[in-house]
């Protein structure tokens, strides 16, 4: 009877032990940023790695894969770990050093508990060297009882729809149509090769990158936006239409058609008070320009090599725009430059001084005011 009771205890030890196995030891660990060290408590169990900080306050929780052959059909973020809820997500080596590379993803879900989360597809040349692809990722769903975050056609925004967290960029989608709710965008458009269409929100104030698009053909920019972001829309050679409808944009950023080949004419916004540098650089196609009346200068090479360009309109009432060097560098002989009066000629005539054209013409309504410029 002692030997079968021994052995009994010893049985039900052994399956306490299986259902509630002990959990590992906590590792000690940091991040040295320089001027200060981030440390923190951590464990590895299966794909994730658990990240305790403040003391056991806050858990994050990132996935630890770096690549995959074959595509992941889904990630399912857990909304707690050992009674303590999670309330940050990402993915391991998320920095411009990552060696994460081509983590190809269909589906990530996102559990209720979460509020900050840190996952990217592709980075923007325009802030590193070169681009690398981080997650590959088709679409992202929340649980609906999430209070922060949530998700349509397999787009991540915040609950309110004010902000767009991540476009992932194998969404299948190829007209995009913003909810004109949104008024910010943490994330960039870069590289979403299936959109043909961009429909911004008139709520939005900054348009993001959406450059090297390689099938983007028309964007529309809302009403109530201030600022395209530098290297917009750069180097997507098939847009060939862009309305912009906004009546308070500022200007047009540094490279922001650059080398969109396909684009034929565009007019900038009467509220625009600066072109800058390279905007409208190598835009092979651009024919017909129309600036904007409240135009104060328009920066170097803004125009240059846009090799197809005949008119230029200039609408200034009182002086020309300020015209940087080589603006018009690389252009067609014979532009012709339409102004409203003789003031505004005679400046203009000055500001092309160095600008590169050839053989320029300025011109009130049909009348030739000057001709044979050469800047």
């Amino acid at each position: 009877m002692k030997k079968l009771l021994t052995t009994i205890i010893s049985i039900t030890i052994l399956m306490s032990i299986m259902i509630n196995p002990a959990s590992a030891e906590l590792k000690d660990g940091y991040i040295d940023y320089g001027s200060y060290r981030d440390e923190f408590k951590y464990e590895d169990i299966g794909d994730f790695k658990y990240i305790y900080r403040y003391e056991g306050k806050s858990l994050e929780v990132l996935y630890k894969k770096r690549s995959s052959k074959q595509e992941i059909k889904r990630i399912e973020f857990p909304a707690e770990h050992n009674g303590k809820q999670v309330n940050y997500i990402g993915f391991l080596g998320f920095d411009y050093d990552s060696k994460v590379k081509n983590l190809k993803v269909n589906t990530i879900f996102i559990p209720k508990t979460i509020d900050r989360l840190s996952i990217q597809c592709v980075s923007n040349p325009i802030f590193y060297e070169s681009p690398y692809r981080l997650i590959s990722l088709r679409k992202i769903e929340v649980d609906k009882d999430n209070p922060y975050l949530c998700s349509k056609d397999g787009v991540l925004y915040s609950k309110d729809m004010k902000i767009l967290h991540l476009y992932p960029d194998r969404n299948k989608m190829t007209v995009y149509k913003m909810p004109n709710t949104l008024e910010y965008c943490y994330d960039s458009l870069y590289k979403r090769n299936r959109l043909k269409k961009i429909y911004f929100s008139d709520s939005l104030k900054r348009v993001p990158s959406a450059s090297q698009c390689k099938n983007l053909e028309y964007a529309y920019i809302g009403k109530n936006t201030t600022v395209i972001d530098r290297g917009a829309f750069r180097g997507n050679k098939k847009l060939t239409t862009v309305k912009i409808k906004s009546k308070v944009l500022k200007g047009i950023n540094d490279i922001a058609f650059y080398k969109c080949t396909a684009l034929k004419k565009i007019n900038i916004p009467s509220s625009a008070k600066k072109v800058n540098y390279k905007a409208f650089s190598d835009c092979t196609s651009l024919k017909k320009i129309k600036l904007s009346k409240s135009l104060k200068k328009i920066e170097s090479c803004a125009f240059y090599g846009c090799k197809s360009l005949s008119k230029v309109t200039i609408n200034n009432k009182n002086n020309a725009p300020k015209i940087g060097e080589i603006t018009f560098e690389n252009t067609k002989n014979g532009i012709k430059f339409y102004v409203k009066n003789k003031k505004v000629a005679k400046s203009l005539k000055k500001q092309l001084k160095g600008s590169g054209v050839k053989n320029a013409k300025i011109l009130i309504g049909k009348k030739v005011v000057y001709q044979n410029i050469n800047g």
